[in-house]
């Protein structure tokens, strides 16, 4: 089991794993925890330094009661960075994960030799409806004292974005209930939810801005953030490489890890050194 750490940013404690060594390959999560980068992280680190963070409101990090929008995610990464003297990082990040690591790649383009948008969100409306008031609210309620108080409910919810939930681990999700069933926990998870699944002109106008070298990786059974958006990203990134991974919904690297440690290894370590994929 790997070690889990802590390091303190603007007052929080945020937790983190690392393994390996050498270029960095850092994961940002999505409404989750760095729990479904577990069957990634042994694989890839023979060939990189990986590093998984819990953002905070989620896993075993800080959960204060705060805005948690993308703007206080990409600050904390950076000063994450800064506080474990990570100079230069491939940013790897999975559905909110991604945007988090489009805008860092954007605002700090020197600090970033690649880009890994794994099934981001973005650039679908898909909690539009959370704009209205009273449909927060019932949405809120229903999520809090309902569905993740009850691990029947809270599975059911998880599974309509697997391809094939069936070959899910069930420790998957008896991990995210134990996780998700606390106060705080609901709370951060409803107030990241509203802020960050909107489509903003700026962050679109910020994806087409993206300069360095971008790999795009979908799943293409994605129900959840589908394919098309993925085809999106592509057409906005100029410098950028798509893959998609047939009989894999919307959690790429729980569904499909050995398929998403192939691509990785393939772009960011044998085409570097020269070596052909197999």
């Amino acid at each position: 089991m790997i070690e889990t750490k802590f390091v303190k940013i603007k007052g929080i404690n945020v937790a983190y794993r690392e393994m390996g060594v050498g270029e960095i390959l850092l994961f940002i999560h999505g409404m989750g925890s760095s729990l479904v980068f577990d069957e990634i992280i042994e694989p890839l680190s023979k060939y990189l330094k990986v590093i998984v963070i819990d953002l905070p409101g989620f896993g075993k990090s800080e959960k204060p009661d705060l805005d948690y929008n993308i703007d206080f995610y990409v600050n904390i990464l950076f000063e994450f960075c800064k506080e474990i003297n990570l100079e230069k990082i491939n940013v790897a990040g999975l559905s909110l994960g991604g945007m988090i690591a489009i805008e860092f790649a954007y605002r700090y383009p020197q600090s970033v030799n690649n880009l890994l948008v794994l099934s981001s969100s973005g650039l679908n409306p898909i909690a539009k409806m959370l704009n209205n008031r009273i449909f927060y609210l019932v949405f809120s309620f229903v999520m809090k004292y309902i569905i993740f108080s009850n691990k029947w409910l809270t599975k059911r919810f998880q599974i309509g974005s697997y391809f094939n939930h069936k070959k899910i681990n069930p420790i998957v999700f008896r991990k995210f209930f134990e996780y998700i069933k606390y106060p705080e926990s609901k709370k951060a998870w409803l107030s990241a939810l509203k802020n960050v699944f909107n489509v903003s002109e700026e962050f679109v106008n910020h994806v087409r801005e993206i300069r360095v070298n971008t790999i795009i990786i979908w799943g293409k059974n994605d129900k959840t953030i589908p394919l098309i958006i993925g085809d999106k990203f592509s057409k906005l990134i100029t410098n950028s490489k798509m893959f998609v991974i047939d009989e894999c919904g919307h959690p790429i690297t729980v569904e499909q890890p050995s398929k998403v440690i192939e691509i990785i290894v393939n772009e960011l370590v044998l085409k570097k050194v020269g070596q052909p994929p197999d």
